[in-house]
C-alpha cells in the first residue's frame, strides 16, 4: 500500500540538501512545428539521494523560454529516486501563454480546415510510485489543467471547452521499468498503465475517464549504442472531454512529422520503431517510422485511415555518464508535410 507522511518527506528533504548536487545552467535552443524555434534558459540538478550507486540519477529541471511564435513557456520537471528506488516521484508543472492550431475532431479532418487560437494554460501533474517487487511499481497519479483566455482568430467552433476548460483527475498507476537509463535507454523494457477519473467537482470541471497504456522495448546489439527501440501506445477517453484534453496525434516523441493535434479524438493508438546507430566518435544517427490513428470509439478504428510518418535523426552525445544526447530529427508524414525537431534526449 502506498503511504506518505511528513516524517518521510522531511527525511527526503534532508537527504536532498545533504548531497553535492550537480548544477548546470544552459541556454535553450529547440525547434518543433508547434513552437517554431524556442530560445531560453534552463537550470538542471542531477543528483543521487542515496549513496547506492545502482540507483538511477534523480534530476530537477526548470526552463523558461520564448518562441518565434510569440509563446511564453515556464516549466519545472522532476524525477526523484529514493534509496533502492523504493519510491519514485515524477512530475511536471507549468504556465504557458500559447498559440495553437485546430483542425476539428476525427481522423478525416481536412488540412485546409485549420483554425488559429491562443490561450493561457496552468497545469500540474505528478506521480508517486512505490516499489512492490523487483522493478514493478504501484501508486497514484494526479493531473490538473486549467485553460483560460482562449482567443480564436476565426469562427469559434461548436466544441466542448471552446472558451475555457478546467479538469482535475486522479487514479491508480502501475509501472514496470527495466530500462538501464531513463534519459536514453540502451536496453531493457518499460510499461506504464494508468486510469484517471476526472470528476465534475463543481460546475467549472468536466467529467470523463482516461486510460493510457505505454509499452517500450530496447534491443541492444554487439556494438555499443546500436539499438532497436520499439513503442506501442494507446490513450482512451470517454465522457465530456474538452477539445484541448482530447488525445492528440503528433509530437516530438511519437508520430514525429505531424503537428501535435493535427488529428484528435477520444481514442488514439500508435506504434513506432527507431534504429539508433553510432556514426563517428560522439556523433550518432537514427532512422524512425510510426503509424497511428484517432477514433471516436474502438469500432471506428480502421487501417484505411492510418496515418504514417518517418524520418532521420542526428545525435550528439554530450554526457557519457548519463547518456545525454542533443537530438536533431527531420520527419515527414503521409500528408506531404515535413517538420524539424531539436531536443535533448531520445524521443522515447
Amino acid at each position: 500500500m502506498l503511504s506518505w507522511n511528513s516524517a518521510f518527506a522531511q527525511k527526503l528533504l534532508d537527504k536532498l540538501y545533504s548531497k553535492n548536487l550537480k548544477f548546470i545552467v544552459n541556454p535553450i535552443i529547440q525547434s518543433s512545428p508547434e513552437t517554431g524555434f524556442k530560445f531560453g534558459i534552463a537550470a538542471n540538478y542531477y543528483f543521487k539521494i542515496s549513496k547506492d550507486s545502482t540507483i538511477r540519477s534523480s534530476n530537477a529541471f526548470i526552463q523558461v523560454g520564448y518562441t518565434t511564435k510569440a509563446q511564453f513557456i515556464l516549466e519545472p520537471f522532476w524525477n526523484l529516486y529514493t534509496k533502492r528506488e523504493k519510491l519514485i516521484i515524477r512530475g511536471r508543472a507549468g504556465f504557458l501563454d500559447f498559440s495553437d492550431y485546430y483542425w476539428g475532431i476525427g481522423s478525416k479532418s481536412e488540412l485546409n480546415a485549420r483554425e488559429s487560437l491562443r490561450y493561457n494554460r496552468l497545469y500540474l501533474q505528478n506521480r508517486i510510485l512505490r516499489k512492490i517487487k523487483n522493478n514493478y511499481y504501484f501508486g497514484a497519479q494526479f493531473r490538473y489543467s486549467n485553460i483560460q483566455n482562449i482567443e480564436w482568430y476565426e469562427d469559434i467552433p461548436d466544441v466542448l471547452g471552446a472558451l475555457k476548460s478546467n479538469v482535475l483527475g486522479i487514479g491508480p498507476n502501475l509501472q514496470a521499468d527495466f530500462r538501464d537509463n531513463q534519459f536514453s535507454p540502451q536496453k531493457g523494457w518499460y510499461a506504464d498503465f494508468y486510469w484517471s477519473y476526472f470528476g465534475k467537482w463543481n460546475a467549472n470541471y468536466s467529467e470523463f475517464n482516461e486510460i493510457q497504456l505505454d509499452v517500450r522495448r530496447y534491443i541492444s546489439f554487439k556494438k555499443k549504442y546500436q539499438i532497436l527501440a520499439l513503442q506501442a501506445f494507446g490513450l482512451f477517453t470517454n465522457g465530456d472531454v474538452p477539445f484541448r484534453e482530447l488525445p492528440r496525434l503528433g509530437s516530438g516523441g511519437l508520430m514525429r512529422g505531424y503537428f501535435e493535434g493535427r488529428f484528435r479524438d477520444k481514442n488514439y493508438v500508435a506504434i513506432q520503431a527507431e534504429w539508433r546507430q553510432p556514426i563517428w566518435k560522439l556523433i550518432h544517427g537514427s532512422a524512425f517510422m510510426s503509424i497511428g490513428e484517432v477514433a471516436d470509439n474502438a469500432k471506428t478504428f480502421g487501417i484505411n485511415n492510418l496515418k504514417s510518418s518517418a524520418g532521420l535523426g542526428l545525435r550528439i552525445l554530450f554526457n557519457k555518464k548519463e547518456n545525454l544526447f542533443a537530438r536533431f530529427d527531420f520527419a515527414w508524414n503521409n500528408e506531404g508535410q515535413t517538420n524539424f525537431y531539436i531536443r535533448v534526449n531520445e524521443a522515447f
